[in-house]
Formats: structure tokens, sequence, C-alpha cells
């Protein structure tokens, strides 16, 4: 914790790992931990009971749902019941990309081959794009939405691909990139897209 300028220590958590931590709608402090998820609302903390499983990432959705992803597996917690997603596949992360819904990062972070492309939340629908929708792999790291409503992946190996709700396009080192390894994407106010490549520097 950062107070006045200071560094100090939260002393109201258990000892543990802390693997995760983003704030809701309600100001709340959610903190995954490998001693189970906590919540903080700026004066007390409390363990969250309605799950019995180690959370490595916490998401904020659409919806205003709360994600919980462990182990592969997503919950949706709405501020008065849980449920468990029924997912086709693992899932490491969830992206939410602005008014366009909640995108699912599936697979494993680094890997390079994966059976499904990331899940795409409409509705009460998955809809899986992959490479025969025109992504450079189905492996991606990354999901960002830029400012003009586009869709850009980040993709394991491969480049980048974006996409318009209405077609694919990718980017790769024989455009410009100088590494197959994008690991981020930003999109500044003036519109410039800058790629932070593994070990070719940014790419803008």
């Amino acid at each position: 914790v950062i107070k006045e300028g200071v560094v100090d220590e939260f002393s109201k958590l258990p000892l543990a790992r802390i693997f995760d931590l983003i704030q809701d709608l309600e100001e709340n402090l959610w903190i995954a931990t490998s001693a189970g998820v906590f919540i903080y609302d700026g004066k007390k903390l409390e363990r969250f009971p309605l799950i019995d499983w180690e959370i490595e990432k916490i998401a904020l959705g659409i919806e205003k749902n709360v994600y919980l992803i462990g182990d592969g597996n997503v919950w949706s917690y709405d501020n008065e019941k849980i449920k468990q997603l029924s997912l086709p596949t693992t899932v490491y992360d969830v992206i939410q990309t602005g008014d366009s819904g909640d995108w699912f990062l599936t697979g494993q972070r680094f890997t390079y081959d994966a059976p499904y492309g990331p899940l795409f939340l409409n509705g009460n629908n998955f809809v899986i794009y992959s490479q025969a929708d025109g992504l450079a792999r189905n492996s991606v790291a990354d999901i960002y939405h830029g400012n003009d409503g586009i869709i850009w992946f980040s993709i394991n190996g491969a480049g980048v691909s974006q996409y318009d709700t209405q077609s694919v396009y990718s980017l790769n080192v024989e455009d410009g990139l100088t590494d197959y390894r994008v690991n981020t994407i930003y999109q500044d106010k003036k519109d410039r897209v800058w790629f932070g490549t593994r070990s070719g520097g940014i790419n803008i």
C-alpha cells in the first residue's frame, strides 16, 4: 500500500501469495490470494465465502459482474449469486473491451498451440474465433479494444490480428513488426497503435 508517498504493508491480509488485485464499480478491492479471495471496502476485510477454489485472476464483466478464474475454470458473480460457466476449453483471463463485450482467453498465456481461439460472450452464448475466421493463430496472449472500435489480438509467435466486426486482418514481421512475439498493445490519444514486443522493442 502506498499512503502519503510511503510504501506500507497491508497487514489485514493473512500471510499468502497475492495473485491479482482489481477494484469493482462500487470501489471494493478484490484480492486473489493463495489463502482465498478477499474483499476490502476501505474499512473492513472479508473473505469471499461463495467459492472454495484457488483463484488466480479476477476480472470485471460488461454486465457489472465479477469473473473469478482458477485452474482454467471461470465463475461469474453478480452481487447476489455465483455460477460456474460452462466452457468448451480452459480459460486463463477475461478482458472487457468497452461496450463490445467480454472476451475469454483460452489455453495458456504463452502457449503457441491452442485448440481454440478466444471466446466472445454474446448474450448467453459463446462465439469462438479461430484461424478459420482469419486469426494468425488460435493462441492469443492479449486483447485490446482500440479507440476506433477495432479489436486487436496479440498472437503468440505470429504478430497481431485486428478485427473490425466484419473482417480480420493480420500483421507480422513481413509488414514491419520487429518481432513475431507481441506482448502488449496500446492506442494513444493520437490514435497511434503501439506494439510492445518480446525482444524487438516497441513498434508504432
